[in-house]
């Protein structure tokens, strides 16, 4: 994993993890990790709620992320994006997501005077839409020993436990095993 580029930024995202209404089982267990991005409409469709339209425009197309990571690279661009979110009827908020150095970066916030909540380690694809693999857990056998140790917001609550969770999901060759798959820790941005 070393030839992976680490990863630090921001993203603005849903304040609860939407379903389609196809999808069972999920919707009754928290999730709070990186698989909260609103989906952007197509070029040819209207956007699911009109007030986020000009919104989700700027996310995917405007200056607001780093086009090679997909993350917002300062805290004021993430607040300035949620600002735009402001009339939808959907509630969104900041997270803090790093692939390294928790600590010195949970720090490092601190100096710039922001305040963060831990949340916990997710297991997500990062080129892209952020899948994760973790709100995404099989129902298989294998996988409800690493189920019952997630935290209350959906989340490994140490990276080991994620990283072994990464590990046995690639060993069995489960859906997209290959694809690039990272451990990334996540933090809530408070409102200040």
């Amino acid at each position: 994993m070393s030839d992976q580029k680490e990863l630090c930024g921001f993203l603005v995202v849903l304040q609860e993890q939407e379903y389609p209404p196809w999808v069972s089982g999920r919707a009754a267990r928290p999730y709070k990790g990186v698989y909260r991005i609103p989906a952007a409409p197509t070029p040819r469709e209207a956007a699911d709620i009109p007030e986020e339209a000009g919104a989700l425009d700027a996310y995917v197309f405007g200056d607001f992320k780093d086009f090679d990571t997909n993350l917002i690279p300062t805290y004021e661009k993430a607040a300035e994006l949620l600002g735009m979110f402001s009339r939808s009827p959907r509630r969104y908020e900041i997270i803090f997501c790093c692939t390294h150095g928790e600590e010195e970066q949970l720090e490092r916030l601190a100096s710039e005077s922001l305040s963060v909540q831990p949340l916990g380690y997710d297991v997500a694809g990062v080129e892209g839409d952020y899948w994760s693999i973790v709100d995404d857990m099989p129902e298989s056998p294998w996988a409800e020993p690493f189920r019952a140790r997630l935290n209350g917001h959906g989340l490994f609550s140490n990276k080991e436990d994620a990283e072994q969770y990464l590990r046995a999901y690639q060993n069995r060759g489960e859906p997209d095993w290959d694809a690039g798959l990272r451990v990334v820790f996540v933090a809530r941005v408070l409102p200040s």
